[in-house]
């Protein structure tokens, strides 16, 4: 396939994968975050407020990004692709395919991140030391 046909299939998918990711749909790690805020402020009582921040703000940004991925991808004007002299650079596609892919990372490893980042701030609430987290790491490289 030319590269004048695949360079914006690809850009363009890439595109609406981390917009979908940032805007917090399912089944991308923005919506467990999301998931989580809004779970966390019903249990504090604090949901009157919070909830609509949250779900208003991803409505937002879901107006912002679809347009700008309808004026990016679909109303453009000026040299095709082909006669611009652009290059699809196999690096730097390999490189914002393999960031894109992290956000599919982030969704199958979400129960260990989620374990971690709640043990940390447990940890962090509970006001640890420097010098027992220094213990903690010297124990851990030893084993």
């Amino acid at each position: 396939m030319p590269s004048s046909v695949l360079y914006p299939i690809l850009t363009g998918t890439l595109f609406a994968v981390v917009a979908m990711a940032m805007i917090g749909l399912p089944p991308f790690s923005g919506f467990v975050g999301k998931l989580y805020l809004l779970q966390a402020a019903h249990a504090s009582g604090d949901a009157h407020w919070v909830w609509p921040l949250i779900l208003i703000s991803g409505l937002a940004s879901l107006i912002a990004l679809s347009r700008s991925g309808t004026t990016l991808f679909w109303r453009t004007q000026g040299t095709p692709l082909a006669e611009s002299g652009v290059n699809l650079s196999p690096l730097k596609m390999a490189a914002t395919g393999a960031l894109t892919a992290t956000t599919l990372i982030l969704v199958l490893a979400a129960g260990p991140l989620t374990e971690w980042t709640q043990q940390a701030a447990s940890e962090l609430r509970a006001g640890i030391s420097v010098q027992q987290m220094n213990e903690w790491s010297t124990e851990e490289v030893g084993q």
